[in-house]
């Protein structure tokens, strides 16, 4: 989490922006994944329909190319071409000389393609795929065969529009999904930096009314959690200083007590003192004076 300087920032603040920060990093990362997986699906399905089509086209043209018979596959390359199903669609003699074009029924020339994707096609028996973004296709070939010999070859082109305009949609709901789970997260993470900030709140005012002498306080909790016994703690220590404060009022008031006492004592004892006479004589059965004893009058 960042420093906040020139501004102090509250411990709600706090953990809100910390909170909603890691809720868009968890919602973007899994709409990120969820993308890619999505777009890894849409075009696993345009390879497949590609693989199909490309499978059909050279079942349907395997005997047609052994024979040359031009007519049959322009027919079929049309066929596709009415439909719109194909960018671009061509079928390739043995020779790498262009037979059938989906969109040019005038395509066939004495020309021989050389181009380098032809010439593999030619040379392999295994569906070659090109992903050509620039040119919003899917390009795939494969060699024709026909009794365990390479006659010629197809190669059609798929649009990549449909997988992009999945992949648009895909992303813009992701996108509306990671902005409200977003704000659900961000008002979730503000109720539950609330509950966590509350009771905080509760216990440092508690703490300053305690510091000013207020002994009678106490904090009532039900979080059933640390805070519960932090606040319990609290109680407690409040409780003894509210008991140590009794008893030494209580010890201050038995002193006191004890002093009044001592000098009502003091009191009784001048008094006593004050009333003996100031000559006391002790005489015999026969009125002899025995002895006698001098005042002890304190002044």
């Amino acid at each position: 989490m960042g420093k906040f300087q020139g501004k102090r920032v509250s411990l709600v603040q706090k953990l809100t922006i910390a909170m909603t920060r890691l809720v868009i990093i968890v919602v973007t990362s899994v709409t990120w994944l969820s993308l890619q997986l999505q777009q890894h699906s849409f075009k696993q399905e345009l390879e497949q329909q590609a693989n199909i089509l490309l499978e059909t086209i050279s079942i349907a043209s395997a005997e047609p190319l052994e024979v040359s018979d031009v007519q049959f596959l322009t027919r079929l390359m049309e066929q596709l071409g009415t439909a719109q199903i194909l960018v671009s669609g061509h079928i390739y003699q043995a020779e790498g000389r262009v037979i059938a074009d989906v969109y040019n029924s005038e395509i066939f020339t004495n020309d021989i393609d050389l181009k380098p994707g032809v010439v593999e096609l030619l040379k392999t028996s295994e569906t070659l795929l090109n992903w050509q973004y620039d040119n919003q296709q899917l390009l795939v070939g494969k060699a024709v065969t026909f009794n365990g010999k390479i006659v010629g070859a197809v190669s059609v082109g798929l649009s990549t529009q449909p997988l992009e305009n999945k992949m648009a949609t895909v992303r813009n709901q992701g996108l509306i999904i990671a902005m409200i789970a977003a704000i659900a997260g961000a008002c979730l993470a503000s109720i539950i930096s609330r509950s966590i900030t509350e009771p905080l709140k509760q216990m440092t005012a508690a703490t300053k009314e305690l510091a000013a002498g207020d002994l009678e306080l106490k904090i009532d909790l039900q979080s059933q959690d640390e805070l519960q016994v932090l606040a319990d703690s609290f109680n407690k220590m409040t409780k003894q200083l509210r008991d140590l404060v009794e008893s030494k009022e209580q010890l201050i008031t038995s002193l006191e007590l004890r002093a009044e006492a001592l000098r009502k004592s003091e009191v009784k004892n001048r008094a006593l003192l004050n009333a003996i006479p100031d000559l006391m004589l002790r005489f015999n059965q026969e009125g002899l004076v025995l002895d006698f004893q001098a005042s002890r009058r304190i002044n």
